[in-house]
């Protein structure tokens, strides 16, 4: 939010917590508890979604509510743990299995399931990728130690070269750990769906 105060002409968030909104307003963030929660006036072009979506018990629900309030042609932004992660598909590590899979992570998301679930809610998908965030040093740190860090704990095992083609591989063997959607509000009337 931060950032984008910098180049948009108003910010808010929409945030479910309400200490964390209360922070948020002291901070000078102009925050509601939904989407529908905000003022007539307030017809976001850009919603972003960066390690939300997965935390929703209705996740749906609250797509089809930000399409509603959204301006026609509005771009969506998610970002999301990818439920192939190498650490889970590949190499199945049990403590990376234990870390990911627990309560706050109501559901994760293959590329497949992400797409048809924004599209269900009323958007126009533009393009599903991958991304991987952690480098080859943390992978091998989970399967050694069990535990993360290992970009931080083994940091000599990284090369900027390695990083680049090993994640380059894991999108390409549709293992990376993270997924980033991005969609479009319908142009037309947001009557529903």
């Amino acid at each position: 939010m931060r950032q984008l105060r910098e180049d948009a002409g108003r910010v808010v968030g929409i945030e479910l917590q309400d200490d964390v909104r209360e922070a948020l307003g002291a901070a000078g963030f102009e925050t509601f508890a939904t989407p529908g929660a905000l003022p007539g006036d307030v017809r976001p072009s850009l919603v972003t979604m960066f390690h939300v979506l997965e935390h929703l018990p209705r996740p749906l629900d609250v797509l089809r509510e930000i399409r509603e309030v959204m301006a026609p042609g509005g771009t969506l932004i998610v970002e999301v743990p990818h439920a192939r992660d190498a650490l889970i598909e590949r190499y199945k590590c049990p403590a990376f299995m234990d870390f990911t899979f627990w309560s706050e992570h109501v559901l994760l998301h293959t590329r497949a399931s992400l797409g048809r679930m924004i599209e269900h809610a009323g958007f126009d998908v533009i393009g599903i990728r991958g991304l991987q965030r952690y480098p080859l040093a943390n992978h091998l740190h989970w399967l050694s130690a069990g535990k993360p860090g290992g970009q931080v704990a083994w940091s000599d095992l990284t090369l900027p070269g390695l990083e680049t083609e090993y994640a380059d591989l894991l999108d390409r063997l549709d293992l990376s750990d993270t997924l980033w959607a991005v969609a479009q509000a319908p142009e037309g009337p947001q009557n529903g769906v």
